[in-house]
């Protein structure tokens, strides 16, 4: 691992960083060089719950951010520096648990962005349709919400995956009796769903899903395994599962295993790359203290080419993320602990899922996070989250840059 190199600031109210030294036999050829200031997108109440967070990039020059409030789900745009661009603004008028965000792009070109949204509801109100909201590039809406399918009370959330004109949309129901997985494909013009399949075994406990397009096809990964309940809960190994779907709603690969995890409760990430996926994923095999990164590259037909390979410590309570930057270069991000507090790990990791920078953590005096996201425009890496400083409490962004 190396010796950690720690930077001391002088005063509460910035952020430290952590690297902890690479111990390569080859110097790395790309590397974080520089690191953008802490920038405050939008100011929250230090009592408000945020149901959701999540960000996508709309274009080489700019992302999209989103959270939802306990009134509305916002919206807002942010630039490679990672500050606002513009003002934010109300894309549903009513709250959600959980949001997805993705953007239609094809030749290069952003038509859409879009926004998965999963309901409030409860065993009295019942289930409740999960929408699809769609938004110009500037940010104005192309009409009402599109209604697929339902969800219950005890739904996680969902993924979206989009190429082109075919769009994925995956949700985990959450329904009494019922907590399987289902695909939907949606149709932008009409505003409706030209298909519905079920992804999960029957049975069995499916847990929240992922999802990422890429040459026409959607891959699709959850985590199933049967009920259990206190300790034998965490002890239980769930069967991590894998299927690439076309736009008509047919398997190019239809559900298989692809490696077994401990952490069900967690989603998985993945990145599609031509005919490889690197699916990236939580896990706490026996022989490591804690909660650890896994990734594994898969072929288009589930075969594992290369991994798990441990990336770092992931004991936080968020899924991770896996972002795909230029030069076949993968940025991940997620929470792990600190002294009773969260702080952000990030890693850059090549090809051949081997870590290229040294791991960035970066937390604050005083910081408390709530929830991450981020996203990657060319070489650069925005994350995005949410907590309190002292008595200011936001969402923020830090941009990181490669050379």
């Amino acid at each position: 691992m190396g010796t950690p190199v720690t930077v001391l600031l002088p005063r509460p109210g910035l952020l430290a960083f952590v690297a902890l030294a690479c111990a390569c036999a080859n110097p790395p050829t790309k590397k974080i060089a520089r690191l953008g200031g802490e920038n405050i997108l939008q100011s929250l109440g230090a009592d408000e719950k945020i149901g959701g967070l999540a960000s996508t990039a709309v274009s080489g020059k700019r992302g999209f951010v989103a959270w939802s409030t306990g009134e509305a789900v916002m919206g807002m745009f942010v630039g490679g520096d990672g500050r606002l661009r513009g003002q934010a603004f109300t894309v549903q008028g009513s709250p959600a648990r959980f949001i997805d965000v993705e953007t239609a792009t094809c030749k290069g070109k952003t038509d859409a962005i879009l926004l998965l949204t999963v309901p409030y509801t409860s065993p009295l109100e019942g289930n409740k349709p999960a929408s699809l909201v769609v938004l110009g590039t500037d940010g104005t809406s192309s009409g009402p919400p599109i209604p697929i399918g339902e969800v219950g009370p005890y739904a996680m959330g969902g993924a979206l995956s989009a190429h082109c004109s075919s769009v994925l949309a995956v949700r985990h129901l959450g329904k009494i009796g019922d907590f399987g997985v289902e695909a939907e494909g949606i149709d932008l013009v009409q505003g409706g769903v030209l298909w519905r399949k079920r992804l999960s075994t029957a049975g069995l406990n499916a847990f929240l899903p992922a999802a990422a397009g890429g040459g026409g096809h959607h891959a699709v990964a959850w985590i199933e395994k049967k009920m259990t309940i206190g300790k034998d809960a965490r002890e239980t190994l769930g069967d991590l599962r894998f299927a690439v779907m076309d736009g008509g709603g047919g398997f190019v690969t239809p559900p298989l295993t692809v490696g077994r995890t401990k952490l069900a409760d967690f989603s998985p990430a993945l990145v599609m790359e031509g005919s490889r996926v690197r699916l990236l994923f939580k896990d706490h095999p026996e022989d490591e203290y804690r909660d650890g990164l896994y990734l594994s590259t898969l072929d288009a037909a589930g075969k594992r080419l290369s991994g798990p390979v441990r990336l770092a410590r992931a004991d936080g309570p968020s899924s991770p993320i896996l972002l795909a930057l230029e030069g076949g270069i993968l940025g991940t991000i997620t929470l792990r602990k600190l002294a009773g507090d969260l702080l952000i790990g990030a890693n850059l990791v090549d090809g051949r899922s081997r870590k290229l920078q040294r791991e960035l953590q970066v937390y604050g005096h005083g910081l408390k996070i709530r929830s991450v996201a981020g996203f990657s425009l060319g070489e650069r890496m925005i994350i995005v989250y949410s907590g309190c400083r002292v008595a200011r409490c936001g969402i923020f962004t830090i941009a990181m840059e490669m050379l």
